[in-house]
């Protein structure tokens, strides 16, 4: 017997984050925020994950209430759990979490707020250009292991992986089998 998936959500920094995460039809069983977000995020937070450790300190002070899981590929400040990243899913602090909600036991995991496209930022006019097509390389080497796994609700990623739908959510999955670095 297949266990009652575990769904998780990703929010990334994209402009569209609030309206994606709203109009997800589920609650999801777990909620990760990367980069701004962590400080940003007005909602409860599961767990922290950045390729920034070096600002996780800034942005956890900034949050109303602790965030007790905060991962990172190297200790520093704030870091709860150290664990590195896949060298070659070279694609933001997005895929990052990615890679941390399946270490968490999550089976499926949806993306708000991480278009990996050269949108603007939900605090500001920063974007991903010029690094974009690098990081949607990183993306792009993920999706065989993530395709079955993974859904976004908008931009680039959304079109790599699709958008969640109730089938999907409600479907049975197995862990996802990640390759070894």
């Amino acid at each position: 017997m297949t266990a009652a998936p575990v769904t998780a959500l990703v929010v990334g920094c994209g402009a569209g984050v609030m309206t994606e995460a709203l109009s997800l039809p589920v609650v999801p069983d777990l909620v990760i925020a990367v980069n701004d977000q962590i400080r940003d995020w007005p909602g409860p937070l599961d767990v922290a994950a950045s390729l920034h450790p070096d600002r996780l300190a800034g942005w956890l002070a900034g949050r109303s209430a602790p965030v007790a899981r905060v991962y990172a590929p190297t200790e520093e400040a704030g870091v709860t759990h150290v664990m590195p990243r896949r060298a070659h899913w070279h694609g933001t602090s997005g895929l990052y979490a990615v890679e941390v909600a399946f270490a968490l036991g999550a089976t499926r995991v949806v993306l708000a707020g991480v278009p990996i496209d050269d949108g603007p930022h939900h605090a500001g006019p920063h974007t991903l250009a010029p690094w974009g097509p690098y990081y949607r390389e990183g993306w792009r080497n993920a999706a065989p292991a993530l395709s079955r796994h993974v859904r976004s609700m908008g931009g680039w990623t959304a079109r790599l992986f699709g958008q969640p739908d109730r089938d999907w959510l409600a479907a049975p999955l197995s862990p996802p089998r990640l390759p070894r670095d």
